[in-house]
């Protein structure tokens, strides 16, 4: 098996994996921009985003 047939076998899964990283990343700025427009402490906020 060459290492084209190899890359285009897991391509799906690697773009998956990225697209999964990506709006994991874009969901914990939009949760910590609507918690803080709420007038929620710092510290929660940061709890909040560090747990999920």
């Amino acid at each position: 098996m060459s290492i084209s047939q190899t890359l285009s076998s897991v391509s799906s899964l690697l773009a998956d994996s990225a697209l999964l990283m990506r709006r994991n990343g874009v969901l914990a700025t939009t949760l910590s921009m609507h918690i803080g427009e709420a007038g929620v402490p710092a510290w929660i906020i940061g709890a909040a985003t560090a747990q999920y």
